[in-house]
């Protein structure tokens, strides 16, 4: 029987540059993408996306910039989801961060959530923290968003405006005050009467992501939902 050219050719591939699951470093398979078949399984889904997500959702609702929320995973210190966060933002593994985009995209145009998002928007690193980095990680999920729900991912709707320092040890209200007027948007005719799916790496207060949409709003924006990969418990 005749391979397939693509069998063939990622076969080579694998002899050559070995791919292995993000979890575990078990050697994938040419079917399997960035986390083996156990390790996928094991993936702690929210379902937010089904349910409501109120856990989620209401830590918004009092301050009213955000119309829904939803994260694809739970985040849990020293769990398999902190090491694929780690992996994306300290380990240039972009391609994780947009494999998970492209599996939970397609679960929320599945679910029917959020239809008439007109396009999506990664939370924007300030111009010296990308330098660092050298890359937006959450411009990689927004990307493997763009590919599962099938709409389009813009990067330069929002801007940082003001370096803002570590959210990590702030209390909530530390952190509200911390991205207080920290970002702009620098073409208001292109958010005027859109509604924008906001996307990021990690919840935990809410504070940054309340923040991009309270600007999104106040630029002329219809509505603000949020995307996340992971929701910090």
């Amino acid at each position: 029987m005749k391979l397939p050219l693509r069998y063939v050719w990622e076969s080579l591939l694998f002899l050559v540059y070995p791919r292995i699951c993000v979890a575990c470093s078990r050697d994938l398979s040419y079917r399997e993408e960035v986390l083996c078949t156990p390790c996928f399984r094991l993936l702690p889904e929210t379902g937010f996306h089904l349910t409501g997500g109120l856990e989620m959702t209401n830590k918004f609702r009092e301050l009213g910039h955000v119309s829904r929320a939803a994260a694809f995973l739970f985040f849990k210190k020293e769990g398999m989801v902190q090491q694929l966060v780690h992996s994306i933002k300290y380990q240039e593994q972009t391609q994780v961060a947009t494999q998970l985009g492209i599996w939970y995209g397609a679960q929320l145009k599945a679910a029917n959530w959020f239809p008439e998002a007109d396009f999506i928007v990664p939370v924007p690193l300030h111009r010296r923290k990308q330098q660092e980095r050298g890359y937006n990680q959450a411009w990689y999920f927004a990307l493997g968003l763009q590919d599962g729900l099938q709409v389009t991912a813009r990067q330069h709707i929002l801007k940082r405006t003001r370096y803002t320092e570590s959210q990590t040890h702030k209390t909530k209200q530390e952190r509200r005050e911390n991205v207080k007027h920290a970002f702009s948007v620098p073409e208001r005719g292109s958010v005027l009467g859109k509604h924008i799916l906001l996307a990021d790496d990690v919840m935990t207060t809410g504070a940054t992501l309340d923040a991009c949409a309270e600007t999104l709003l106040k630029a002329g924006a219809a509505s603000v939902g949020v995307v996340t990969l992971a929701y910090a418990t």
